[in-house]
C-alpha cells in the first residue's frame, strides 16, 4: 500500500499543520491535525480490507480475428459479508476495468486486450487494485495470471480472384460454366457490375465494394488451396484463405481447405468453419 498523489499532498499538509500547531502552541490546530490523521489511519484499514480474501478465476469470450480486441473475463468473488467497492483490474498501472462485488456475491470484469498476430494469446498479467474509500491510498494484489488463452484467427485479407482455388474437375464433369444460382464468393467490384450483384453488407461496414460470384451445381464444392497464390508471402496467403473461408461459410457453400501437411474435407456449418479458421491460425510453415 502506497499513498497516491493526493495522499502525499494531504500528508504534507498535515505535517505543516502539526508544525504550526506546535510552534504557536495552538491546541485547536493540533486537535484538527490529529483528527484528520486518525481518519487517514482508519482509511488505511478500509483500503486494505477492500481487496482482502477476494477469489479470482478467469475465462474468455472465444476466438477473434487479428486486429480485433480479445476479451478476457475475470470473475471476482466476494465470500465475505462486507461489500467491496471500486475493485479494478490494472495492467502497467492503468485500470482496465472496475467492479464492486456485493457481499457474498461476484461480478465479472471484462478485460480488453488488443490483438495483432494470429495464434494463441494468453491472458496478460494483471493485478487487482483499489483506492477506496478516499483515493488517498493505493493498494494492489499479487500478480494474477489465470491459465486462460484465446485463439486469434488471421485477419481476413482481400478477396483475391477465386478461380485458381476452384475444384475444376467438377466443372469438367458437368460441362457447365460457373454461372448459376450457387454462391461462389466475392471479388473486387468493377465498373459495370450489376447493382444486384453488389455485396451491400460489406459496403455497409465501410469496406471496399465487392461483387458476388455465382455458379452452377458443379461449383457446390470449393477447395481453398494454400498453393493457389504461390507469389504471395505465407501470411498474406493465410489472410486470403481466411477471407474465402468467411465468405464461403456466409454464402452457405461447401468448402474444403488444403494446407501443407493438412487437408480438411469439404463441409459446411459452424463446426467446420471453426476448424478451418483454427487450422489457419495455428499453421506453421
Amino acid at each position: 500500500m502506497l499513498p497516491t498523489a493526493g495522499g502525499w499532498l494531504v500528508g504534507l499538509t498535515l505535517a505543516a499543520m502539526l508544525l504550526i500547531g506546535v510552534n504557536y502552541n495552538n491546541g485547536l490546530a493540533l486537535a484538527l491535525t490529529f483528527l484528520l490523521a486518525a481518519i487517514g489511519f482508519v482509511g488505511m484499514l478500509f483500503t486494505h480490507r477492500n481487496l482482502a480474501a477476494l477469489e479470482i478465476s478467469g475465462s474468455d469470450r472465444g476466438p477473434v480475428f487479428a486486429g480485433d480486441t480479445a476479451t478476457f473475463l475475470l470473475r471476482v468473488r466476494n465470500p465475505t459479508p462486507r461489500p467491496r467497492y471500486a475493485v479494478c483490474a490494472s495492467r502497467s498501472g492503468r485500470a482496465l476495468a472496475c467492479c464492486s462485488p456485493p457481499a457474498n456475491g461476484e461480478e465479472l470484469l471484462e478485460v480488453p486486450v488488443a490483438t495483432s498476430e494470429r495464434g494463441w494469446l494468453a491472458m496478460p498479467a494483471l493485478v487487482l487494485a483499489s483506492q477506496y474509500p478516499m483515493g488517498l491510498l493505493f493498494t494492489w494484489s499479487r500478480v494474477i495470471r489465470p491459465p486462460r488463452r484465446v485463439l486469434v484467427y488471421p485477419q481476413p485479407g482481400p478477396a483475391l480472384p477465386l478461380q485458381p482455388a476452384l475444384d475444376r474437375g467438377a466443372h469438367q464433369q458437368s460441362g457447365r460454366a460457373p454461372e448459376g444460382d450457387d454462391f461462389l464468393g466475392l471479388r473486387p467490384w468493377r465498373r459495370g457490375d450489376s447493382p444486384g450483384r453488389v455485396h451491400w453488407r460489406t459496403a455497409a461496414r465501410g469496406l471496399e465494394l465487392q461483387t458476388k460470384l455465382f455458379g452452377g451445381a458443379a461449383a457446390e464444392t470449393l477447395w481453398l488451396d494454400f498453393g493457389a497464390w504461390p507469389s504471395l508471402p505465407v501470411e498474406d496467403r493465410l489472410r486470403v484463405l481466411c477471407r474465402w473461408v468467411v465468405d464461403s461459410e456466409h454464402g452457405g457453400f461447401r468448402y474444403g481447405l488444403r494446407l501443407p501437411g493438412q487437408q480438411l474435407a469439404p463441409d459446411r456449418g459452424e463446426a467446420h468453419y471453426r476448424r478451418c479458421l483454427a487450422a489457419l491460425a495455428l499453421f506453421k510453415d
